[in-house]
């Protein structure tokens, strides 16, 4: 039965102090997560918890008061076949996916 209730926490996509902000894609079985740190990770949620499989520095994030927790990467990144695109505040960058 469905309830709505939490049944997990995990600190592996953004440790525990920051703002915790990810955006997630999924791909099949797995999820695209590019977390505030400027990191894609690859990864599996399950209702078990997150399996990391892998992860890249795609941009770091722009480092500018009042912003005490060295940076934050907000925007969503695009897809685009097998293009990412990333963005902080002072770069984009583009990344081609590959097996």
């Amino acid at each position: 039965m469905m309830t709505g209730d939490r049944i997990w926490t995990d600190s592996t996509l953004v440790p525990y102090g920051r703002w915790a902000n990810a955006h997630f894609v999924t791909q099949g079985n797995k999820v695209w997560a590019f977390n505030e740190k400027g990191e894609l990770v690859l990864g599996k949620l399950t209702p078990e918890g997150f399996t990391d499989l892998g992860r890249v520095m795609l941009v770091e994030p722009v480092r500018v008061s009042p912003n005490p927790h060295g940076g934050v990467n907000w925007a969503h990144p695009a897809f685009a076949g097998r293009m990412i695109f990333a963005r902080s505040d002072g770069k984009l960058v583009y990344w081609e996916l590959v097996e």
